[in-house]
């Protein structure tokens, strides 16, 4: 129950929290946030017998530091567990396997890795741009005009929240 999950965070400060993906009242998701805002410096390890990588990744969009299978062993528990707490992050091989695949998969099926946060201009702009290509050059690549790249520009620094350049790099 992530509610209850809550009261006892606020209770008590555990270094490290086994969540299971599925709970009642309050959602993984929700409760992982929360724990977030509360304490940035407890880690969450996500425990589940499904091993859906967009149950994984939502979970680590919410704050989750890591991802571990119910029917790991004891030692797999306290290795992640270990790992967690000295490096920040834990998966898996075959988590990491699979979200590698799935990512790959998408990039060369030409399928949208960013979702619905950008349309394909702005995605071709931004990867022109991240390569370093001035505005002239990113106009001749994506077939528009030099003068309409600024535009372009400033609506992905827009959607990812930055006014620095550099963020487009770092995003494409």
């Amino acid at each position: 129950n992530g509610r209850e999950l809550l009261k006892e965070v606020r209770t008590i400060t555990p270094d490290v929290i086994l969540m299971d993906i599925r709970m009642d009242i309050m959602d993984r998701i929700e409760a992982t946030m929360e724990i977030r805002k509360l304490n940035k410096d407890i880690k969450v390890l996500a425990c589940t017998g499904m091993s859906d990588e967009n149950s994984v990744i939502r979970m680590v969009q919410a704050g989750c530091n890591g991802y571990l299978d119910k029917d790991s062993t004891v030692e797999d528990y306290d290795k992640a567990i270990n790992i967690v707490m000295k490096e920040g992050i834990y998966f898996n091989d075959l988590m990491t396997k699979s979200i590698y695949k799935k990512a790959m998969d998408q990039m060369f099926s030409n399928k949208n890795i960013f979702g619905n946060l950008f349309n394909e201009m702005e995605i071709k702009v931004g990867r022109c741009l991240s390569r370093g290509l001035g505005f002239k050059q990113t106009g001749d690549e994506v077939d528009r005009s030099e003068t309409s790249i600024p535009k372009y520009k400033s609506d992905i620094l827009k959607k990812i929240g930055s006014e620095n350049d550099i963020d487009i790099v770092r995003y494409f």
